[in-house]
């Protein structure tokens, strides 16, 4: 189904209808376009690595240190904590395996493609009319990818916050329940 906001995509040769200088224009900024947006997904893919790591580093030192524990009847508030600290870490690495699992990102144009294309008899207009089509479409396949890792992120980052305020709240709450236990 197709968004209201989103223009119908036209039919493939369409490029080849247009001026020269358009064609030009057009071929510049869908190849600068496509390469910011490629340059974004691998970004995000950066940045959801260092959040799950950042995150694994938080749940493993606070269960090295023994603050992590499960035991409702004993002391209800750490329970409570410490499930709130292991469940955003799980939802923190599932979102960022979300971001990372391999898929298709378009990038454009096949150099092979376009030799075969000229050897057919393809003159240099035809050639950058077909590159401007093919990095056009890329741009448009790659974009709800994009826009999702996006979102995925914002996500990542959510549930770590959440996971190193349940830490945070831990240590507060052993410290003001046993003073002793933490110097």
């Amino acid at each position: 189904m197709r968004k209201p906001d989103t223009p119908d995509f036209p039919e493939p040769g369409w490029a080849e209808a247009l001026d020269p200088d358009s064609v030009d224009y057009l071929y510049a900024e869908s190849r600068a376009r496509l390469l910011e947006q490629i340059g974004g997904i691998d970004a995000v893919s950066g940045k959801a690595k260092a959040v799950a790591g950042f995150a694994a580093l938080v749940i493993l030192a606070t269960g090295i240190l023994g603050d992590l524990q499960i035991s409702f009847a004993e002391d209800l508030v750490a329970s409570c904590l410490s499930v709130i600290a292991i469940l955003a870490f799980v939802i923190t690495v599932a979102s960022a395996g979300i971001i990372l699992w391999p898929r298709p990102v378009h990038t454009g144009v096949i150099p092979a493609w376009l030799v075969e294309y000229a050897r057919d008899g393809a003159d240099a207009f035809l050639l950058k009319a077909a590159a401007v089509e093919i990095q056009v479409n890329a741009f448009r396949e790659n974009s709800p990818k994009d826009i999702r890792s996006g979102r995925l992120l914002t996500a990542t980052m959510t549930f770590t916050a959440i996971e190193v305020c349940a830490v945070v709240a831990l240590f507060v709450a052993r410290a003001v329940i046993d003073p002793g236990a933490m110097s």
